[in-house]
Order: structure tokens, then C-alpha cells, then sequence
């Protein structure tokens, strides 16, 4: 769905992050946690290629959607110059989200970095359980949503690499200190590659449940450039996904095949 959203507002998070609020009602309406828009980031169409960017939260009711997004380059860098009235043209909500059982009891939530916006909208949405969420930064100044996800009952475990804040070292670390085989139903994964790889090989080894969200460099974000194509595990052996229009979220018995 192609539509022009009305910024509500742009607003600084911490350093180099923005959290963006659209009033978009179609999407917000049909947005389901681990999806994305794909977004041209300046009203006047400075930049042709649009920008992937996960959904952080969806409120139906107000028909709003609010994305989280880190300054990395010039795309983003034009997303942060939206002011409040402004018109962007979105597409979505785009890509497979993660599935959410009514019969889970106990999730782990694994995020880093920008990967930790769309597991937002996912603990929010998980209803009556127990949620651990780990989330890992580089530092304490990049620390976000830490009291968003407490407000929606989460147990929350912070690590930074530099170690001011929490544990010092990877989330990788901390989790898998934390990490016992039967603990939980499901554990749900966002965030830099070797992150994800590490948690997924972790839960799976043991032959647990797990679901993650892939980043990857998009252009059309339906399919049909190939870009983001990825190896996954088939009947027949490897094969390759795209990872806009089959993901973004997959099943981690699936993804990183190559080590098996």
C-alpha cells in the first residue's frame, strides 16, 4: 500500500536516534509486530530509493505509527529534517511479522542497537506472559526504550560494550548467563548479524524455538529487486528467501545454514 503519511512528530530519542510518529490509519490498522514501511524520506523526493524502516509501534484507534530510526546516513539524515505538518510517501506495512501464540508463558526478547524498535511493538503485543527482554547498546548514551518495555511488565537486562551501563560486554553474554534449555516458550531476535547468529545457534543447539528478524539492505521491499535474498535451509538444502517479502522474520531452524 503506497499512501502519503502526515508526520505528527519528529522527536531526538538520544544521540543519532529519532522516533518519528505518522498518522497513517490504513496501516496502523493492518501493522502487525516485525513489519516494516518502506519510506521516501524528504517530501520533495531528494532521494529516489526508499528506505526500510521497522514499525515501533501501531495504534489502530489513533491510527498512528510510530517508527524508531538511527542517523546513518543520508536517507535518514533527510527522514530527521521532517518537521510536524510534513507529507511522506510510506509503503506498507511490508514483510512477514513475527507469530504470536496466545499459549506462550515465558518469551526472551533479544535485541541490539536499532534491531530493539520493532521487539517494542512485538512485547506489547504479547498479552499475558512473562517477557525477559535483553537488550544490548555501545554505550549508556544509546540506551533507548529502557522504560517503555519496563511499563509493559518486561524484566529488563541491559549490557553496554563499553560498560556503563548494565552488564559490560555483548548481550550475547548476559543472555546466555541467563540462558537455562526449557526456560521459554520462545525467544524472539533482532539486531546485528553475529548478534542473531549467536542466539539463534544457542537456542537451537539444544533444539529450542526461536524467531528472528534478518537485516538486510532493501531496494524494492515487495520481492522483486532480489537484494536482500538470504540462504535459509529447504527440504531440498540451502535455497535463498528474500528477506523483504518472506521475512523479515523467519524461524531460526531455518536461517544461517551455512553452519550446519
Amino acid at each position: 500500500m503506497n499512501l502519503n503519511a502526515l508526520v505528527i512528530s519528529n522527536e531526538i530519542l538520544c544521540k543519532n536516534n529519532m522516533l518519528m510518529r505518522l498518522f497513517v490509519p490504513d496501516i496502523a490498522a493492518k501493522a502487525k509486530p516485525g513489519q516494516f514501511l518502506n519510506i521516501i524520506c524528504s517530501s520533495d523526493n531528494k532521494l529516489i530509493l526508499r528506505r526500510p524502516i521497522s514499525i515501533m509501534d501501531a495504534d489502530a484507534e489513533k491510527g498512528c505509527v510510530d517508527i524508531g530510526y538511527e542517523i546513518r546516513g543520508e536517507g535518514t539524515m533527510l527522514l530527521a529534517e521532517q518537521k510536524k505538518g510534513a507529507k511522506i510517501d510510506v509503503m506498507g506495512p511490508l514483510g512477514n511479522g513475527f507469530c504470536i501464540d496466545d499459549n506462550f508463558s515465558n518469551i526472551a526478547i533479544v535485541g541490539g542497537g536499532i534491531g530493539i524498535y520493532p521487539l517494542y511493538f512485538l512485547a506489547k503485543s504479547l498479552g499475558e506472559c512473562n517477557i525477559d527482554v535483553f537488550m544490548g547498546y555501545q554505550c549508556a548514551g544509546k540506551v533507548i526504550l529502557e522504560d517503555e518495555f519496563k511499563t509493559e511488565g518486561c524484566n529488563v537486562y541491559l549490557s553496554t560494550d563499553d560498560g556503563s551501563r548494565g552488564h559490560s560486554g555483548f548481550i550475547t553474554e548476559l543472555f546466555s548467563k541467563t540462558y537455562k534449555p526449557g526456560r521459554y516458550d520462545m525467544i524472539f531476535v533482532c539486531g546485528p548479524e553475529i548478534m542473531s547468529r549467536k542466539v539463534v545457534l544457542m537456542v537451537r543447539s539444544n533444539g529450542e524455538r526461536s524467531q528472528v528478524s534478518l537485516e538486510e539492505r532493501m531496494g524494492c521491499g515487495i520481492g522483486a529487486c532480489l537484494v536482500c535474498s538470504c540462504e535459509v535451509k529447504t527440504a531440498e538444502g540451502i535455497g535463498r528467501k528474500t528477506v523483504c517479502k518472506d521475512g523479515p522474520v523467519f524461524n531460526g531452524d531455518i536461517v544461517f545454514p551455512e553452519v550446519d
